[in-house]
């Protein structure tokens, strides 16, 4: 009777024992595992450069007798959730070099910045240049939009020059962070040296919006 009721608890313990295992092993895999979650969120980039009331913006007649600036003033405006920048180029003279360009009669270029297509220059009259003045304003909210060093802080007749063409597109401004319905205001001017020919002059410039990230 004593050998039966000890194979019974042999039996017990080894039951016991297989199922302490079987349990560990079901059990720990499960413990051990883990779960990736993923979410995503739409990236918002909205950009529009108009100009108020017009379809051009026009300087009118040059005359080298002062600085002329083109009206109206262009403006940017911005809605982002992500870091960005402002960027642009022009037309020029169709080939390599940028500014307001005449290609009927004598054919020639208002050079941007200036006649040697410096990046930026204090304009005065009968001195041949063109550029642009880029500043913020108080419109809009969130992320803050910093003006590239080329544009920034020009008073009076300082501008910064152009670049010609997409492969030297350049930064205008930027925002490190996310922006909503912030404003720039662009005011191009130009000035003509004795040495300008008559005719019409002409630039196209091209702004692009464009993520940092």
């Amino acid at each position: 009777m004593a050998k039966m009721i000890t194979k019974k608890i042999h039996w017990l313990l080894v039951l016991s024992l297989i199922g302490s295992l079987m349990g560990w092993f079901l059990v720990e895999p499960v413990s051990s595992d883990t779960v990736d979650v993923w979410a995503n969120i739409a990236e918002g980039l909205t950009c529009n450069y108009s100009v108020s009331g017009a379809a051009t913006v026009q300087f009118g007649i040059l005359t080298t007798g002062g600085v002329t600036t083109a009206s109206p003033v262009l403006q940017a405006t911005s809605t982002t959730n992500l870091a960005f920048y402002h960027k642009l180029y022009d037309s020029g003279n169709g080939s390599d070099s940028p500014g307001l360009y005449s290609s009927t009669g004598t054919i020639d270029i208002i050079g941007s910045a200036d006649s040697s297509f410096g990046d930026t220059v204090e304009l005065a009259g009968a001195t041949e240049g063109y550029g642009i003045q880029v500043a913020t304003t108080s419109v809009g909210s969130d992320g803050l939009l910093i003006v590239a060093t080329r544009y920034a802080n020009h008073i009076g007749n300082w501008v910064g020059g152009l670049e010609y063409g997409s492969a030297n597109e350049i930064a205008m401004a930027s925002s490190s962070a996310a922006v909503t319905d912030r404003e720039l205001n662009i005011t191009m001017m130009a000035a003509i040296s004795a040495g300008n020919a008559g005719g019409d002059y002409k630039d196209i410039l091209t702004f692009t919006c464009v993520s940092s990230m």
